[in-house]
C-alpha cells in the first residue's frame, strides 16, 4: 500500500476527471513535465477527455494522449503505464485494489470496513465509490495557471455542466493501466472541498448514526479533526493512493501522487490527508507535514486491541505570486479555523 484511505464521508462529491497519460515508469522526477488539466464530458454514454496544457507563456493545446519518452535510462524499452480517468465500470477493480493493499492493516479492517472475507465491507465501499462518481456541487472561484494568468474554470460531469463562474467541488480518481496486459494496478481519489458551514454544525458522525459505536466514534475522530485543522478553507482532501501489491516499487503511486500535487498547486489549494505508518514516507518526500498524531485504540469497544495509528498530514498551498505557503502548525490553523466559524455566524445573524 502507498497511501491513505481518509475516514470522511461527507456530502460534498462529484468527478473531476483527468485525461490519459503515458509515462515510463523509469523516468526520473525531473523528466516528468507539469500536469495537464483534463476535463471528461459525457456524450450519449461515451466520454471525450480533453487535456489542456498549463505550459507557461504557451497557448493552451488539445490533445487525446501525451506520451512521455524516457530518456535512455536504465529500463528505457519497458512500456509505459498509463494514467487515466477512473470510469464507473473501473470501481469493482479499485476496490480490490484498495483492500489487497490494506490487507495487513488488521485494525483499519474494522474500523474503515475494509475485510477482503466480508462481502459486505466490498459492497459499502462500492456503493460509496459510485455516490462519489455521480453527484458534484460548485462554488465561485477561479484557478491560476502555471504563467499567472487566471481564468475562471468550467466543469462537468455525465449529468451536470458547471457555468464558466464555477469550479466543481468534488472526487477525482485516477488509475494506473500496466498496458501489457490492459490492467489497472494503482489507482487515486482526491477531493476538491469546502467544508460549509452547516457542515461545521453537523454531528460529527453525521452519515454513521445506525453503525455500530466503534466505528462511528472512528469516522467521528476523522472528522472532528478535519473540521479543527480545515475550518471553512477550500482545500484538497487527499482520499486515498493504492497500488496493488503485485505491482508495488514500480512507479505507479509516484506517476499518481505527482498529478495530484501538480493539480492542486494550479489550483493554489492546500492538501491534507490521513496518512498510514507505510504511506507516510512517500507523502513525506513530496512536501508533507505531519500536523498531528492520531491514535485510536479499538479495546475500548470490545475490539481487537490493535491500535490504530495515522498522521495528518498538510502540503502547502502554492500562492499566486509561485511562492509555496508554509505548512500551518496545529494551533495556528484550529484557531484560525475557530475564527473563520465565528465570524461565518455573526454574518449569519440576523
Amino acid at each position: 500500500m502507498l497511501g491513505v484511505q481518509s475516514q470522511h464521508e461527507g456530502s460534498t462529491a462529484g468527478l473531476q476527471v483527468l485525461g490519459s497519460r503515458c509515462y515510463n515508469y523509469s523516468l526520473s522526477p525531473a523528466h516528468v513535465p507539469h500536469i495537464d488539466a483534463a476535463y471528461a464530458k459525457h456524450n450519449h454514454g461515451q466520454y471525450r477527455n480533453r487535456l489542456v496544457s498549463w505550459g507557461a507563456g504557451s497557448a493552451a493545446t488539445t490533445t487525446t494522449t501525451a506520451l512521455v519518452k524516457a530518456r535512455a535510462p536504465a529500463r528505457s524499452q519497458s512500456m509505459p503505464f498509463i494514467t487515466a480517468v477512473a470510469l464507473p465500470q473501473d470501481l469493482p477493480r479499485l476496490v480490490e485494489i484498495e483492500f489487497a493493499a490494506f490487507r495487513e492493516e488488521k485494525a483499519n479492517h474494522q474500523l474503515s470496513y475494509r475485510d477482503s472475507k466480508i462481502p459486505e465491507h466490498s459492497a459499502r465501499a462500492l456503493k460509496f465509490y459510485r455516490h462519489c462518481m455521480t453527484h458534484l456541487r460548485s462554488i465561485d472561484t477561479d484557478y491560476r495557471l502555471s504563467n499567472g494568468q487566471h481564468r475562471k474554470r468550467t466543469s462537468s460531469t455525465s449529468d451536470l455542466v458547471v457555468s464558466s463562474s464555477t469550479f466543481s467541488l468534488g472526487y477525482r480518481f485516477r488509475k494506473v493501466n500496466d498496458p501489457r496486459t490492459g490492467e489497472i494496478i494503482a489507482f487515486a481519489k482526491t477531493e476538491m472541498t469546502v467544508i460549509t458551514l452547516e457542515d461545521m454544525q453537523s454531528p460529527l458522525d453525521t452519515g454513521h448514526e445506525n453503525e455500530p459505536a466503534m466505528n462511528r466514534a472512528w469516522f467521528a475522530l476523522n472528522e472532528k479533526l478535519h473540521r479543527e485543522y480545515n475550518g471553512l478553507r477550500r482545500h484538497c482532501y487527499f482520499g486515498m493512493l493504492a497500488t496493488h501489491p503485485d505491482h508495488q516499487h514500480r512507479g505507479a503511486a509516484t506517476m499518481l501522487m505527482k498529478e495530484l500535487i501538480a493539480e492542486a498547486d494550479a489550483l493554489g489549494l492546500e492538501m491534507y490527508c490521513e496518512a498510514t505508518r507505510t504511506g507516510k514516507p512517500l507523502y513525506e518526500k513530496y512536501g508533507f507535514v505531519a500536523v498531528k498524531t492520531l491514535t485510536f485504540d479499538p479495546a475500548a469497544y470490545a475490539g481487537s486491541g490493535l491500535v490504530e495509528t495515522q498522521w495528518v498530514m498538510v502540503r502547502g498551498a502554492l500562492g499566486k505570486d509561485g511562492v509555496r505557503r508554509p505548512v500551518r502548525e496545529w494551533d495556528v490553523a484550529a484557531a484560525e479555523a475557530r475564527a473563520q466559524v465565528d465570524e461565518a455566524l455573526r454574518k449569519a445573524l440576523p
